[in-house]
């Protein structure tokens, strides 16, 4: 079968002489600090995916076996560029394998690589993970409490009794939360004269 490996738009020339995708791994827990208390502990599975093969030298031109760069390379330095930028910045890139439909996410792991036995071409080791995004739920429910402060002297008929010193303005800043409504109380109540109110009157609010 013909298989072929991208990871974002970059296909490997030459396939590894085995294609081992995967093992499973288990992220037991995931906690993100700084948004009041969130945690969330899953089984969240991911796979890895360990890859092991070589670069040709692109100024001695591609071998037969080899597929063609898909990005431009004029020396490994620019290959070298292209993973260490994915694996320093964490970026998540597309990972594909065709043959064995592999189509996922990832974030570079490790890339190591080097020369050996004086060829001129170079060797990797590539560990990619899985990329995927956990359900992040909070631990502690959220709660909104609204209070309803109440005058102590208001009943629950919706009435006030009107105590020694009252005037219409403090029993409307008391009532409605602003003293300027007091006209509103007296027209309510059927006042004429906002200033003259009795001890013990009971007024409708």
């Amino acid at each position: 079968m013909l298989y072929e490996i991208w990871i974002d738009n970059f296909r490997l020339p030459v396939i590894p002489k085995e294609i081992n995708p995967y093992e499973e791994n288990e992220v037991s827990s995931v906690t993100i600090d700084g948004f009041g208390e969130i945690s969330k502990t899953t089984n969240l599975k991911v796979r890895t995916f360990e890859l092991s093969s070589f670069f040709y030298d692109p100024t001695k031109g591609k071998p037969p076996y080899a597929k063609e760069y898909t990005i431009s390379v004029n020396s490994f330095e620019d290959i070298n560029k292209f993973f260490h930028s994915i694996q320093r910045n964490n970026k998540v890139v597309p990972f594909k394998i065709f043959g064995l439909d592999i189509d996922t996410r990832v974030q570079i792991v490790k890339y190591i690589w080097g020369t050996r036995d004086g060829s001129s071409d170079i060797y990797y080791d590539l560990s990619l993970i899985e990329y995927k995004e956990a359900n992040i739920e909070s631990t502690n429910e959220i709660k909104e409490k609204r209070t309803n402060e109440t005058p102590s002297n208001t009943s629950k008929s919706d009435t006030y009794i009107v105590k020694k010193g009252d005037t219409l303005y403090n029993i409307a800043k008391k009532v409605y939360g602003d003293g300027n409504k007091y006209l509103e109380l007296a027209e309510k109540n059927g006042i004429s004269n906002p200033n003259f109110i009795l001890d013990g009157q009971e007024l409708k609010i």
